[in-house]
């Protein structure tokens, strides 16, 4: 077995079945790959797909994206071994994009695979790009491409969690950019619809902006006065996200001058409390109707 390949698939029966899967429609790599990903001592996310990405590009078949996108159409239950064929086809499309094949379908494949409701196959969608972003040393490229992801909650939620990963936010070069695709995601939960609040999109990507908003704040120049500025929202939902986002602020370190102008931000837009003496509170039962039987 030659070096080149021992950095790719650690397992010669993986190894060998690929090219039948490439050059033929023989599917036991589909199989050895459901197999091997609960093997004992093997990462899910990492080792065997990141091998198996980098194999693959390594063999630079023609059917290479066709291979991948029969392995997307696995109907697989969350967190069922089968699930493992998306996430090593997640990896696969970002390997492509980082050898700059077939770029344009790999990122239609991933963004699409990023409004999964399968939690772990999002996940894979993000530790893909990251893996590619830092390969790169640029996320910069990622940061042009996020811009059309920021029209659903689960696919905006997945471009927020990768750009801010610690090892790809050290590859960010330009944090206008930055600062600007994370106000969209801050924009998407102020202006949703009522309708929309109980979906599982929005409460993820909620569940992910609190990160999002630290890490972009402690790391991009100008994120302190952009977090002021965002902070004299009324919207409850974003004024919790931004409380939790200074706790995280706080134990990275942050200097307390610095987070006291975000909290007086936070309290001069706070809604004034309920005066009792002046509120009269609800009318109910007070329409001329219902007096009129009260007499």
């Amino acid at each position: 077995m030659t070096q080149q390949r021992r950095e790719g698939i650690r397992n010669d029966v993986i190894a060998a079945a690929l090219p039948r899967a490439l050059a033929s429609d023989d599917r036991k790599l589909f199989d050895l790959l459901t197999r091997a990903s609960v093997a004992p001592g093997l990462r899910l996310h990492s080792e065997l797909a990141l091998g198996f990405a980098d194999e693959l590009v390594r063999l630079n078949h023609p059917r290479t994206l066709s291979l991948l996108r029969e392995m997307t159409q696995t109907d697989a239950k969350p967190h069922a071994p089968e699930e493992f064929l998306l996430i090593a086809a997640a990896h696969g499309f970002g390997a492509l994009v980082r050898m700059k094949r077939d770029v344009r379908p790999a990122w239609a494949e991933l963004k699409d695979m990023a409004d999964d409701e399968r939690a772990l196959v999002r996940a894979s969608v993000a530790e893909a790009i990251g893996t590619v972003l830092v390969r790169l040393g640029n996320a910069d490229s990622f940061l042009i491409e996020a811009q059309s992801w920021m029209d659903d909650f689960f696919t905006a939620a997945v471009a927020l969690e990768t750009l801010t990963q610690k090892h790809v936010m050290a590859t960010v070069q330009d944090p206008e950019a930055m600062l600007g695709l994370l106000d969209q995601g801050v924009s998407m939960i102020e202006k949703a619809t009522r309708a929309s609040e109980r979906r599982p999109g929005r409460r993820r990507l909620l569940d992910v902006l609190p990160q999002a908003v630290a890490t972009c704040v402690a790391a991009m120049r100008g994120g302190q006065d952009w977090l002021v500025a965002r902070a004299q929202t009324r919207d409850p939902d974003l004024r919790e996200t931004f409380e939790k986002a200074l706790g995280l602020l706080g134990r990275k370190g942050a200097h307390t001058a610095e987070l006291e102008a975000v909290v007086n931000s936070l309290d001069t837009s706070k809604k004034p409390r309920r005066d009792p003496l002046t509120d009269v509170g609800p009318t109910r039962g007070r329409s001329k109707k219902h007096r009129g039987r009260s007499r």
